[in-house]
């Protein structure tokens, strides 16, 4: 048994590292958990090239490939088929858009059947002993431990307790009955995995909890980009707060009187940096609680109190807020001068932001200078300087949805965690994707393949989510977060009555057609 034993040292290594059953164990052709397999030929017998040993070959009325070779539309057998390959293992790419999306196109009692019904996978006919014995250890061991990983990450990874949990008892079923005879030690922990998920109900940790550790150096620090701001002074250490003792005096006693006195709190006496940082925290800390869910199936447009997509929508939200609380702040100032202040403390907060890789509050900033109430505003715009319209242009340059917003993608391909990215685009890139592309496309014979193709490219834009969920190194500072909160939940939010402050502001000039 030289040779077998060979083949099951392969087979362990192709399938996650995970313990083999003694293939003596397994059975022969009508039931393979039964009888004792035959002997391998000696180990210096070199296999003949067998067909059933090849690479699996799909049909087109199974499987449709493009001309690089890439999976577009497939039966949902044919995917189950992949998943599960005797010869090579699934592409993590594969693997992850078939979880985050197979309830679009079936469900999770039927993917259990295929599993199953996979896992006790038949011989082709007319085997001889010696043939059986090399399908059993090259073919069936391989197949069953991929069968067994694929639901071990079901489980530990994808698994939704809310669309799930009818197939727990199943599975616990199959893995006792059926797995425990052939795979006693993966059976096992099999069994585990799923009284784990019946304990703690499917509850994966959040993308927040998962990034508790405090992030690597080398996701932490961008010696380029902080050059000038002195973001971080070196990779470990979190950047001191920018905040001087009268101003955290000032918050504290305006915060915390019986009814705050935001009024007694000067905006520009917070440093422009400082209020960077602390809207990066807060925005960052909703971008790593998102999970896939809340964008497949364009979730987030469902309505509120419908809609699971609930850290989308709270971002969505603070965006909104910070774009108004921008806004309100220049409106609210009657002196045209000091109007001028304000726009020039909100360009050095987006600089920050810049430096920062804070997308997603840089186009809120940008929203709000470029929005027509604040725009318009010539006289005051007159005040700000060049220094500041320089410092302006390359915000205005990476926020620009010229092009599909070409410049910004361009930045994030290259940028270096952490990074917040703009949420907005990833929204319009999934309902581009998913309205676009048709659920299912036909086989050259008229069969109704799943377009897989779709489920890739939307499984791409969540990967891009994924790598930039990394916390940053700030230090919260108590006084500026409550006074955030305070200031967002008290936000005018009405265009109309921007507009109507900016009219009164500074009123239509005769033949301005641009005001």
């Amino acid at each position: 048994l030289t040779s077998l034993r060979s083949s099951l040292h392969k087979s362990r290594s192709i399938a996650s590292y995970e313990s083999l059953p003694d293939v003596t164990k397994t059975s022969s052709r009508s039931s393979l958990d039964s009888k004792i397999v035959p002997p391998l030929p000696p180990a210096n017998t070199p296999y003949k090239e067998y067909e059933f040993l090849k690479d699996t070959q799909l049909s087109e009325e199974e499987a449709i490939f493009n001309q690089d070779g890439y999976l577009t539309g497939a039966t949902l057998e044919a995917l189950v088929q992949l998943l599960t390959l005797h010869e090579k293992s699934p592409d993590l790419l594969f693997v992850r858009a078939f979880f985050y999306n197979f309830r679009l196109f079936t469900n999770p009692e039927e993917l259990v059947r295929l599993l199953i019904q996979r896992f006790h996978l038949q011989p082709p006919e007319s085997l001889s002993e010696e043939e059986l014995a090399i399908w059993t250890s090259r073919v069936l061991i391989p197949v069953r431990l991929r069968v067994y990983n694929v639901i071990k990450t079901w489980l530990e990874s994808y698994f939704d307790y809310s669309r799930d949990a009818a197939v727990q008892k199943e599975l616990l079923e199959f893995t006792e009955r059926d797995m425990s005879q052939v795979m006693p030690s993966p059976a096992k922990r099999m069994a585990n995995i799923i009284h784990k998920a019946l304990i703690t109900k499917g509850q994966l940790p959040s993308k927040q909890q998962q990034s508790q550790q405090p992030p690597s150096s080398s996701s932490s620090h961008n010696s380029s980009i902080f050059s000038n701001l002195s973001l971080f002074d070196d990779h470990n250490a979190y950047p001191p707060s920018i905040i001087s003792k009268s101003t955290r005096n000032t918050l504290k006693r305006a915060l915390l009187s019986p009814e705050p006195l935001l009024s007694a709190i000067h905006l520009q006496d917070i440093d422009p940096v400082e209020l960077a940082r602390q809207i990066t925290l807060l925005e960052n800390a909703l971008f790593c609680q998102i999970r896939p869910y809340e964008i497949i199936g364009q979730e987030f447009k469902k309505k509120h109190g419908e809609s699971k997509a609930v850290h989308v929508k709270a971002m969505i939200q603070k965006s909104t807020q910070i774009t108004s609380w921008i806004s309100g702040s220049i409106l609210n100032e009657n002196d045209v001068k000091k109007r001028a202040q304000l726009i020039k403390y909100w360009i050095k907060v987006g600089d920050a932001c810049l430096h920062m890789n804070n997308y997603n509050t840089l186009m809120a900033i940008r929203s709000a200078l470029d929005s027509t109430c604040i725009i318009r505003l010539k006289k005051t715009w007159e005040y700000v300087s060049s220094k500041y319209r320089s410092i302006w242009e390359p915000i205005y340059k990476a926020t620009d949805s010229q092009r599909n917003f070409a410049e910004y993608r361009s930045r994030l391909k290259t940028a270096v965690a952490p990074c917040l990215p703009f949420l907005g685009v990833y929204l319009t890139d999934v309902t581009f994707i998913d309205d676009g592309n048709a659920d299912y496309r036909m086989s050259p014979g008229g069969k109704r393949l799943v377009n897989f193709d779709k489920y890739i490219k939307t499984t791409k834009v969540l990967n891009e989510i994924d790598q930039f969920q990394i916390h940053y190194r700030f230090t919260e500072v108590d006084e500026i977060q409550h006074y955030l909160k305070r200031m967002l939940e008290s936000v005018e939010q009405d265009d109309q009555v921007f507009y109507a402050k900016s009219l009164k502001l500074e009123p239509k000039e005769e033949n301005d057609t641009n005001s």
